[in-house]
């Protein structure tokens, strides 16, 4: 790991250790951790040339067959490093992706993680090319530049291939959504980081049987169960799992479980209880950022605290204290999927529910204004013009 913040002594231990319960995850035997503090990173190795030397004995001695980078590789990068370390070298991006493939079982999960790798190797393909081919020129017997361009065309008419048939079910997902809401029947997302029991409390409201293991990402693409409740028929959905720090381009790349995020009527936040405190609350504030970023709006997201079972008391009476900052803005509550108590979330859900579906006031008109002109403030810029 790279470590540019030279005042962080206590978040990258948490990132690093998450990096080595997914690299477990994926099957790898961890042998050692290397950190380097820079405040930038380097062009061609991203850590120092000191630090890769240090790096190329280790692997040597310890028969490395693989070096996992929590930062995010450039091609450059990632083509130096395993050239000059003799030996797989891989990111945190590329982990993620190698536990998705484990876990993946249907068409359209394996489509998109094709897609995410193709989008992250792409560019190492067309640098590897360049250098293979970049002394030779189209003539007889000659791989040259005719080689370079039909690799890349290959790549490029895969990329889009698969993008377009993503797009097809990315419509055809639109027009199961927007069928739905001409039933109004409202649609209820759960989401969270992985391993915070999501599977597990889809299984126990809707009465499935879905996979549940402590392996992360068991589930890849969402989950739907209509369920009737004493109040009304709802729509839940179980969706893929967060990661801490997940790369922007990896979320985009799973275009078909955002949109199940973005078009929910509500979304439910779960927090998993069974963390220590400090790793609780950074998962937390993640998960929240993470759906900020996807467009979820505040008003639309409820925290369930799961795995409820699993903590004391005391321990109960501690996390909303310890958690007050971040849960002031939300409706929260407690549920166990394994004792079936999630009645407080259903009163929560049908309530927030009930509180969306109202008509918006229309704005109060100040008796002084003319017809059409609101009495909101004006918003003016530094020069005193109206934007």
């Amino acid at each position: 790991m790279l470590k540019t913040n030279p005042h962080d002594h206590t978040l990258f231990k948490i990132y690093l250790d998450e990096l080595e319960r997914l690299s477990v995850s994926a099957g790898f035997h961890v042998v050692d951790r290397i950190i380097q503090t820079r405040i930038k990173p380097k062009t061609n190795f991203l850590i120092g040339s000191g630090k890769v030397k240090e790096l190329k004995e280790l692997v040597k001695a310890k028969n490395v067959d693989y070096v996992i980078f929590y930062n995010s590789l450039s091609s450059k990068q990632k083509l130096s490093l395993s050239i000059e370390l003799e030996c797989e070298v891989i990111d945190r991006y590329e982990l993620t992706l190698m536990i998705f493939e484990k876990s993946a079982q249907d068409i359209v999960s394996k489509l998109q993680i094709e897609y995410a790798w193709l989008r992250k190797l792409a560019p190492l393909f067309k640098l590897e090319a360049s250098i293979k081919y970049k002394g030779e020129h189209p003539f007889f017997r000659s791989m040259g530049e005719y080689a370079f361009h039909r690799k890349l065309n290959i790549i490029k008419r895969k990329e889009k291939a698969i993008k377009l048939s993503i797009e097809k079910l990315v419509w055809e997902r639109r027009r199961q959504i927007d069928e739905r809401k001409k039933h109004g029947i409202p649609t209820i997302v759960l989401a969270g980081m992985y391993n915070a029991g999501k599977t597990a409390l889809f299984n126990a409201i809707c009465g499935c049987n879905k996979p549940v293991s402590d392996s992360p990402f068991t589930t890849l693409s969402s989950k739907y169960q209509l369920t009737e409740t004493e109040s009304q028929k709802m729509f839940f959905v179980d969706t893929i799992g967060f990661v801490i720090d997940l790369d922007p381009m990896l979320i985009e790349s799973f275009k078909l479980n955002l949109l199940d995020l973005k078009s929910a009527d509500m979304v439910v936040l779960l927090v998993a209880l069974d963390d220590p405190l400090e790793i609780i609350k950074l998962k937390f504030k993640e998960a929240i950022r993470i759906l900020r970023n996807i467009g979820v709006e505040e008003k639309r997201i409820v925290i369930a605290l799961s795995k409820a079972d699993l903590v004391d008391e005391e321990k109960r009476t501690a996390i909303p204290l310890y958690l007050t900052p971040l849960l002031g803005e939300f409706e929260w509550c407690f549920v166990s999927a394994k004792e079936k108590d999630y009645s407080s979330l259903f009163s929560i859900i049908t309530k927030k529910l009930q509180e969306l579906s109202r008509p918006q006031s229309p704005p109060q008109m100040h008796p002084c204004l003319p017809s059409g002109v609101s009495s909101s403030p004006l918003i003016m810029n530094t020069e005193g013009s109206l934007y």
